[in-house]
């Protein structure tokens, strides 16, 4: 399945996402990320699909490609569910706005049962990293601007 999704952000946030460890802070559910020996990450993210609440474990790769596009690759698997595959581009665009392109593929009972749920699930977390993405770059400006940082 195919995703695009687009936001406004601070003109300025693409200066202040040096590090991947705050695009990973802005995942929804997050329970817990790990820096890995290979630069990745091992994460918990948990989320709720319908009635039913669903754990995942897994892992991400974040490289930043260009200075305005940074790409996630995530693998998460849920013992019951199954498995979530997405590759996740995440592009700086001229006013200030950030595209997100997104492939998610499903294996196991998720991709059998859940596929009409999926799309309106995959647009609610779209939504919940803007939040988090606008509330962390803004807090990086804060720093930024009253010196906190560093």
């Amino acid at each position: 399945m195919l995703f695009e999704y687009r936001f406004v952000a601070d003109a300025q946030w693409s200066s202040k996402i040096h590090d991947p460890v705050n695009l990973i802070r802005c995942l929804p559910g997050l329970k817990r990320a790990t820096e890995t020996a290979d630069g990745g990450f091992a994460l918990a993210v948990g989320s709720r699909l319908g009635p039913v609440r669903l754990d995942f474990e897994g892992t991400a790769q974040v490289e930043q490609r260009q200075p305005q596009w940074w790409r996630a690759v995530v693998v998460l698997k849920e013992r019951m569910a199954g498995t979530v595959y997405g590759t996740f581009d995440l592009f700086g665009l001229p006013q200030s706005e950030v595209k997100i392109q997104a492939e998610v593929n499903l294996e196991g009972r998720l991709a059998e049962f859940a596929q009409p749920l999926v799309k309106r699930k995959v647009q609610e977390i779209f939504g919940e990293f803007q939040e988090n993405f606008v509330r962390m770059a803004a807090a990086l400006s804060e720093k930024t601007v009253y010196g906190k940082d560093g």
